[in-house]
């Protein structure tokens, strides 16, 4: 629980620093629909919270590895497959007013963020190696990131972001793992 703490103030200083060093008018889309395509296929809906803050969910499948030591047999194990994901985060897009003074644009949330995410990766796995029983297992995984996202004027988005969280599998937790997401996708519906 203190990692969580951690991470939520961490999160607090960050935002706060962010926020009073820019003061401009530029705003993130009030609402937008993607579908991301190839590494993490699914849904992503992002609606706005402020000028620069979204709240967003992600539904979908992502790929899973994790490695655990057996205690039964004293070795290490390594799990991997597809498993469903529901994600919530906040984004703090903190650069819009730098990107619109350079001309370039700020479409789709365009910009560079810091946020905090929640992700749960569960039941069912859609594969899974055949030599480990992984179908009651679920994770529950927390992370503080760095990460960019650009839109083409045709609806083309990509981005990624890279951070450090905790998990939570099987009443297992690891105190400190890292975070990598990336992503391509498509915006289906966007409202400035």
């Amino acid at each position: 629980m203190t990692s969580i703490k951690f991470y939520l103030y961490l999160f607090i200083i960050l935002y706060s620093v962010s926020t009073r060093a820019q003061r401009e008018p530029a705003s993130v889309s009030s609402q937008f629909l993607k579908i991301n395509l190839l590494v993490e296929p699914g849904l992503d809906y992002e609606i706005k919270l402020s000028n620069k803050i979204t709240l967003g969910t992600t539904v979908g499948v992502t790929p899973v590895f994790a490695r655990r030591y057996d205690r039964e047999t004293f070795r290490s194990q390594t799990r991997w497959g597809l498993a469903s994901k529901l994600q919530v985060y906040t984004r703090n897009y903190y650069n819009l007013g730098r990107r619109i003074q350079k001309g370039k644009s700020i479409r789709g949330n365009s910009g560079n963020y810091w946020g905090i995410d929640g992700t749960y990766m569960g039941v069912p796995y859609i594969v899974k190696p055949s030599e480990f029983d992984v179908s009651d297992i679920s994770a529950f995984a927390f992370s503080v990131h760095y990460g960019l996202q650009r839109s083409s004027p045709h609806g083309f988005n990509f981005g990624f972001n890279v951070g450090l969280g905790v998990i939570r599998e099987d009443g297992y937790t690891d105190p400190l793992v890292p975070s990598l997401n990336l992503y391509f996708g498509w915006i289906l519906f966007r409202k400035p």
